[in-house]
């Protein structure tokens, strides 16, 4: 079983760690992502890649570029497929 836990109190992951509690530890940062998506918006780079992108629908609720950064962000985690497209 693979249980994935986002913790911010310093003071108990400080503990947990001290005390071997913690299996894995990997260090997660929202800040650069958010730094990169902004870039690539500010640019208009995310509507220029949804433009190119292949996934296809007659009726679009959710605007193409939201799939792209999607993708995108799935791909930074490690996740190699998404909807389907490779």
């Amino acid at each position: 079983m693979n249980l994935l836990v986002f913790q911010e109190d310093k003071a108990y992951i400080k503990q947990c760690l001290e005390n071997g509690d913690v299996d894995y530890i990997e260090v997660a940062s929202e800040a650069s992502e958010t730094e990169f998506f902004t870039y690539l918006n500010k640019h208009g780079l995310l509507q220029k890649l949804s433009e190119t992108y292949p996934l296809r629908r007659k009726k679009q609720e959710v605007p193409m570029w939201l799939y792209v950064a999607s993708d995108i962000s799935l791909r930074f985690m490690g996740c190699r497929v998404f909807m389907g497209i490779h």
